[in-house]
C-alpha cells in the first residue's frame, strides 16, 4: 500500500503486513484465544509438564500469526520470565520428500553451530567440575565398589554422570566436548551429515556413529532437549532452558506428499513427545476442519495431545467488528475520538457485512480494509483526514 495512502489515513507502514514476520508483537481482538494460547505456554514454564496442543482453522486464520505472536513473547517480550528456547519450523516442506530425519536437520541447523558451539561450552565445564566435585567426595568404600566394575575410577565417575545428563544418549558428552572446540566432525555429526566410520571413532561414540534415519533423528532431538532443561543438583549452570518451545507450522502439507511422508513424520514426533515427558510444549497447526483433522491424523498421534485442539478460525460479526477495532487502534499513529478510525463506525459495520460469513478471517477482513482505504486515498478520500463512510463502502463493494 502507498506510504501516502498510509500516512492519510494516520496508519503506520507495517499495518497491512499480513504475512506474519519473526517479531510479531501485536495481537487484536480474539481475547479468549490470546488467554488460552498463553495458559498453554505457560503451563509449561509453571509446572514442567509437556503440553501438545493443535492449531486448526481456516488459510489465513492466524494460526502462524499465533505461533509468531507467541514465539516474540516467548524469546522477546517476556524472555527474562521464561528463559526457554523456541524454535518455529515454518512448513513440513523442508526438503522434496520430507521424513523427520529432515525435520531434524532444519532445526539443528537452524540453532546453528555457534549455538551448539557455545552450548557445548557450558556444558562441558558443568559436566567437569561434576566430575571434579564426584572425585573428591568419595569415600573409601564408595571408590573399592567401584573398582570392582571399573578399574579407572575416574572413568567410572565420568559414565555415570554422562547417564545421568542423558540416558538416552550419554555419547553426546563427546560431541559436546569436540563441539566446544569447534570441531568440524562434531559438528557434521550433529547437523545430519555424512560421516566416515573413522570419523565417528574420533567422536567416541558406540551408540549413534552417524544420524541419518528418523529414530536417530528423534533419539539425538529428544537427548538434546532433555539435557538442556535438565535439573540437577550434579550439574551447575543447569536448567540451560527452563522449557523448550517447538512450533510447527503448516501440517497439513504432510498430507499431500504421501503416506511414507506422514508416516515419518508422525512417528518421529510420537517418539519425540513419548521422550520429552517434560519442559517441552510442542504446538501444531493445521489449516482444515476438526473433522479432517481428526480423520488423517493417526489415533497414536492423537492420543497423546495434551488438550483439544483449539480452532483459531471464521470470526462472527462481532468478533470481527472487535477485532478490526483493536487492530486498527494498535496500527495507529495518532491518537483518535473514535477507535474504527480510519472507517466510520457504520462503514466498518457495513464491510463486515459485505465479508462473506464463510470468508470472516483476519486475513480478508484486513484484505477487504485495504481495498476500501486504497480507493478512498485514490479518490482523494483522506487528504481532509475525514473518515471512510458507509456509503463509500457500498460503493466500493456493490
Amino acid at each position: 500500500m502507498k506510504t501516502e495512502c498510509l500516512q492519510a489515513a494516520k496508519l503506520r507502514p507495517d499495518a497491512f503486513q499480513l504475512e506474519a514476520g519473526e517479531h510479531v508483537r501485536i495481537w487484536a481482538g480474539r481475547p479468549e484465544v490470546k488467554a488460552l494460547l498463553e495458559d498453554i505456554v505457560r503451563t509449561t514454564l509453571a509446572t514442567s509438564y509437556s503440553e501438545f496442543v493443535f492449531l486448526y482453522g481456516e488459510y489465513g486464520s492466524g494460526k502462524t500469526h499465533s505461533m509468531r505472536y507467541l514465539q516474540h513473547l516467548i524469546s522477546a517480550t517476556q524472555a527474562s520470565q521464561f528463559k526457554s528456547l523456541v524454535i518455529y519450523v515454518p512448513t513440513v516442506l523442508v526438503a522434496d520428500k520430507p521424513t523427520f530425519y529432515d525435520i531434524y536437520v532444519y532445526v539443528i541447523t537452524n540453532l546453528g553451530r555457534s549455538f551448539f558451539e557455545r552450548i557445548s561450552k557450558t556444558i562441558v565445564d558443568s559436566f567437569d567440575k561434576a566430575v571434579r566435585r564426584k572425585m573428591d567426595s568419595l569415600s573409601p568404600e564408595e571408590t573399592v565398589s567401584i573398582v570392582k566394575e571399573e578399574p579407572n575410577v575416574e572413568e567410572a565417575v565420568k559414565k555415570r554422570l554422562a547417564k545421568e545428563l542423558s540416558q538416552r544418549f550419554p555419547d553426546l558428552v563427546s560431541v559436546f566436548r569436540k563441539l566446544a572446540t569447534g570441531d568440524d566432525t562434531a559438528w557434521r555429526f550433529l547437523a545430519g551429515e555424512n560421516i566416515s566410520e573413522t570419523q565417528a571413532k574420533t567422536l567416541s561414540l558406540s551408540q549413534i556413529s552417524r544420524i541419518d534415519t528418523d529414530w536417530a533423528a528423534f533419539t539425538t532431538l529428544s537427548a538434546l532437549f532433555n539435557i538442556l532443561t535438565l535439573r540437577s543438583n550434579s550439574f551447575e549452570a543447569f536448567p540451560i532452558y527452563n522449557a523448550i518451545y517447538l512450533f510447527q507450522d503448516e501440517w497439513e502439507e504432510a498430507y499431500m506428499r504421501g503416506a511414507a511422508t506422514i508416516n515419518s513424520l508422525e512417528a518421529g514426533y510420537r517418539g519425540l513427545i513419548d521422550a520429552c515427558q517434560t519442559n517441552l510444549c510442542l504446538l501444531v497447526s493445521y489449516t482444515g476442519s476438526a473433522a479432517a483433522l481428526s480423520a488423517t491424523t493417526a489415533e497414536k498421534l492423537q492420543s497423546r495431545l495434551t488438550r483439544e485442539p483449539i480452532y483459531i478460525g471464521i470470526m462472527e460479526f462481532d468478533s470481527a467488528y472487535e477485532f478490526l477495532r483493536d487492530y486498527f487502534s494498535k496500527f495507529r499513529t495518532t491518537k483518535e475520538a473514535t477507535p474504527e478510525h480510519p472507517f466510520e463506525a457504520d462503514a466498518l459495520k457495513e464491510l463486515i457485512n459485505r465479508t462473506r460469513p464463510n470468508e470472516r478471517t483476519p486475513r480478508i477482513l484486513l484484505r477487504n480494509c485495504r481495498l476500501a482505504l486504497e480507493k478512498a486515498c485514490n479518490e482523494g478520500a483522506l487528504e481532509t483526514s475525514r473518515k471512510i463512510t458507509k456509503k463509500e463502502i457500498e460503493k466500493y463493494f456493490p
